[in-house]
């Protein structure tokens, strides 16, 4: 079988998400405002076979995972890039701030201290996960993601079908009261096939809806894999994705014989982002380079997608 891996940057709950909201909401009144969003998912059971249900041999394949955050100012990144038989491809977790979350631990932190953090690990050729949390419990912005990616060749003889389980997450949550203070947590996920010119011959971006596939014919799409939540002073939340985490849904797809036999290039992408901000009063932060790079590169795949 084949990997996904976790690109350019998804598990376990330890509560609800209404109960671990519900506290942050007691006595919002009186409290000073807060800001958080996470974003997690899981991807397994991938496999890419042709038309006679075998599965595609990758040429050269190359995995990444990347993790990354940032909190005030301070920004730390790290990632892992390894051809196989090298599993995991694991990125060294990035965290800042208070609690510190445990590398590979996939689990929620919630409301509690001040902290950011972000990881990706791709645990086998079929099962890949990556996440990004943030809690801010007094001033400052921040974020933290992970991603995986797979890029590689292939030889096929024809038509191809993808076919994996996915269990994304998103949540957004603010009682700020200021334009200045939001929440926003992101996911991307993509597949995408090039000719040997270079030409784009077949694209999926599974969305839980009709569409989203160039090239090809969707067959299972329960949940969108690209898409966001954004709190603000409008719409504080919480903001919920998928609810519970680790709900997994089956995604299928096929090329509808429109690929002929051939040598093709393919990459996949799998990304997650948590982002949030509490300036000072009449202050805009802004995030680093790399979050802010990450965050303009999934606008533009949500507005080419509009």
């Amino acid at each position: 079988m084949n990997t996904l891996r976790c690109f350019n940057k998804k598990m376990l709950v330890a509560a609800t998400a209404s109960v671990v909201l519900g506290l942050g909401m007691a006595g919002n009144a009186s409290a000073a405002p807060f800001s958080y969003a996470a974003s997690f998912n899981e991807v397994k059971n991938w496999s890419v076979t042709d038309a006679s249900g075998n599965q595609v041999n990758f040429l050269n394949p190359v995995y990444i995972s990347d993790a990354h955050a940032e909190l005030n100012g301070t920004l730390s990144s790290d990632d892992d890039i390894n051809p196989p038989p090298h599993f995991p491809v694991d990125a060294p977790i990035q965290t800042l701030g208070s609690p510190a979350q445990m590398n590979n631990a996939f689990t929620q932190l919630g409301h509690t201290g001040q902290y950011a953090w972000g990881d990706a690990v791709i645990w086998a050729p079929d099962h890949a996960q990556n996440a990004g949390e943030i809690y801010l419990s007094s001033r400052g912005v921040g974020g933290g993601g992970g991603m995986n990616t797979l890029s590689a060749s292939f030889v096929t003889p024809g038509q191809l079908t993808f076919a994996f389980d996915a269990a994304p997450y998103l949540q957004a949550y603010t009682t700020g009261a200021t334009v200045n203070d939001w929440a926003r947590a992101d996911l991307d996920f993509n597949i995408t096939i090039y000719d040997a010119l270079g030409n784009v011959v077949f694209e999926w971006d599974p969305n839980g809806a009709p569409g989203g596939i160039i090239g090809g014919t969707e067959i299972f799409d329960p949940i969108s894999l690209n898409r966001d939540v954004f709190a603000n002073a409008i719409i504080q939340g919480p903001l919920l994705h998928n609810s519970p985490l680790g709900t997994f849904g089956s995604f299928k797809a096929d090329t509808t014989g429109l690929i002929a036999g051939g040598t093709y290039n393919m990459s996949v992408s799998m990304g997650e982002h948590a982002h949030a901000s509490v300036p000072e009063p009449g202050t805009m932060f802004l995030l680093g380079g790399g979050l802010a790079g990450l965050a303009f590169a999934a606008r533009r795949r949500a507005a080419a997608k509009a």
